[in-house]
């Protein structure tokens, strides 16, 4: 029985920002490390809850379902107005969902999306759950938690929303294979933590800090990027779910990446290119949207499927290292 993404979807607000918009970042970014040529933002309070409920909504219409049709709803979230709770509730109510429906809050960070299909998936497989809409938000800018717009990080953050419905019914991507690999060592080197802006000479009305708290990343951890996160690093997390079924690297069409930012992705194409992963099986929307979370994979499969470029029996890999280490990689077969 096939089980997998019988839709992915994903949605961005309209605004959008370009390297001038973050000229004031210029003094303390790193060589390297400047943004993307654009990416979406949304200042709503209700940014999260806005964008979580229009993916939602597309990936039922998607689907041609309706909101009786979902048996589980798991949601996860990066920044936003509240902290607790997650938004599953609040979700649950605005697409109308029976009360007897499940709204799971699931917290692995830039590595939820993969991480909620292997559960979605296995909660399919148990056969308690046939249809599973997974949503994952960033809105890293509204008032409240997320990212600091006075750190150089905040040219690289963008707001969106990516949205599946896992099932074993009229599934187009199936699941084949999912590993994870956790390096606990990073535990520490980059966190959403309590503490004032870095840079609050940088903040005028145009880019409002986020006080209460942000994501703030230790100088260990690019140290730790240019050792063992990197050639290397997508090289043994993409292999070790590779043999679980027995392929090789031969066997990969298409891989994309949490696009957690451009040197790092390039850093990891490197290290599969001397595996004979051409780079230009590489797909992501860094120069588009930025990173963005856990909505990574979800809009870049969306926009490879509009474009129509996938082959039925396609081999998909996501890999999609989330904060404090915890990386997962999940392969795909596209069923058309």
């Amino acid at each position: 029985m096939a089980i997998g993404l019988s839709t992915v979807t994903a949605h961005f607000p309209d605004t959008v920002l370009t390297a001038e918009d973050f000229a004031y970042l210029a003094p303390i970014t790193p060589a390297g490390m400047a943004g993307p040529q654009q990416l979406r933002r949304l200042r709503d309070p209700r940014a999260t809850e806005i964008l979580g409920e229009a993916a939602g909504r597309r990936a039922l219409e998607t689907a041609s379902l309706a909101a009786g049709d979902v048996d589980l709803l798991v949601t996860q979230h990066i920044g936003g107005q509240y902290i607790l709770p997650g938004p599953g509730s609040g979700l649950h109510r605005a697409l109308g969902l029976p009360r007897s429906t499940p709204a799971w809050n699931l917290q692995t960070s830039c590595a939820s999306f993969v991480d909620g299909c292997e559960l979605a998936r296995n909660m399919v497989r148990a056969g308690e759950y046939r249809r599973v809409l997974l949503v994952t938000v960033t809105a890293v800018a509204t008032p409240g938690w997320g990212v600091d717009q006075s750190s150089a990080f905040a040219q690289a953050a963008g707001d969106g929303a990516g949205a599946a419905v896992i099932s074993d019914r009229d599934v187009r991507f199936e699941i084949l294979a999912y590993s994870n690999r956790t390096y606990g060592e990073l535990y520490d080197q980059m966190a959403v933590d309590f503490r004032p802006a870095e840079h609050p000479e940088l903040i005028d009305e145009r880019s409002p800090a986020n006080t209460a708290c942000g994501l703030h990343v230790q100088e260990e951890f690019f140290a730790w990027v240019q050792t063992e996160g990197g050639r290397g690093f997508a090289r043994d997390c993409i292999g070790e779910a590779l043999r679980k079924i027995n392929f090789s690297f031969a066997d990969l069409d298409l891989v994309i990446p949490h696009q957690a930012h451009k040197f790092m992705v390039d850093l990891w194409t490197e290290g599969l290119a001397e595996e004979g992963v051409a780079p230009d099986k590489w797909r992501d929307t860094w120069d588009r949207h930025g990173n963005i979370g856990a909505v990574d994979p979800a809009a870049t499969l969306t926009e490879i499927l509009a474009q129509g470029e996938l082959p039925a029996g396609a081999i998909v890999a996501l890999f999609a290292p989330g904060a404090g280490g915890h990386t997962p990689t999940m392969i795909l077969r596209y069923l058309g």
